[in-house]
């Protein structure tokens, strides 16, 4: 089964999210929004990660990773250093 394509919007928002989650801080909404200059709906996005399976969000609004997620994001990551 071919993994699902994950557009590049989606792909900043997957490292924002990992990068932030790296850090040990909280990733809520408005914290995980990629740069500036990256023109998204915000909302979508997010919804769109977790109806691929990307992340999770609980009833606090707090958006994880899950672990196909992770791997997805940790390799993004690593391809940009």
């Amino acid at each position: 089964m071919e993994a699902p394509k994950v557009t590049h919007a989606l792909e900043d928002y997957l490292k924002a999210i990992y990068q932030l989650a790296e850090e040990a801080q909280p990733v809520i909404a408005l914290a995980s929004r990629p740069r500036p200059g990256v023109a998204v709906d915000h909302v979508r996005d997010v919804a769109s990660l977790a109806s691929e399976g990307y992340v999770t969000i609980n009833r606090r609004k707090e958006i994880h990773l899950t672990e196909d997620g992770r791997k997805v994001a940790k390799g993004l990551c690593a391809a940009t250093f």
